[in-house]
């Protein structure tokens, strides 16, 4: 990734590095335009992808909280999440359904970035 391209991504980017996301932040990508239909439904579809992983609750609560406080007070979407793998359904038809075009392709394109340019991106990003 180059410097330019790092720059672009802290650019619409934050990120939360508090307790155990201190070493590996959790991503956050701005997405305006999120109509509060579309957050609600955001929330419904990723809160029954997190309960079908299998884990306990209490291993992703914490992210999932971090994500839904993102999402609904800054429109901004996790991309790079512990506790899901989003590179598994990133084309999932309902989320495909809940975003426009414009907005998951972007989104896509952030999850698909490699855990690499995660750590970049996040060093890149002030606080």
């Amino acid at each position: 990734m180059t410097a330019s391209e790092k720059e672009a991504w802290a650019n619409v980017c934050c990120k939360y590095d508090c307790y155990e996301f201190e070493e590996r932040p959790l991503l956050f990508l701005k997405l305006p335009h999120l109509s509060p239909a579309q957050k609600i439904n955001l929330i419904g579809w990723l809160d029954l992808m997190y309960g079908n992983t299998f884990q306990e609750t209490t291993d992703w609560a914490l992210e999932f909280q971090v994500l839904v406080r993102n999402l609904v007070h800054d429109d901004a979407l996790l991309f790079n999440p512990a506790y899901l793998d989003l590179q598994e359904i990133i084309n999932d038809e309902e989320l495909k359904d809940i975003m426009s075009p414009i907005q998951h392709r972007l989104y896509a394109k952030a999850v698909m970035l490699s855990e690499q340019d995660y750590q970049e991106i996040a060093a890149e990003i002030e606080n």
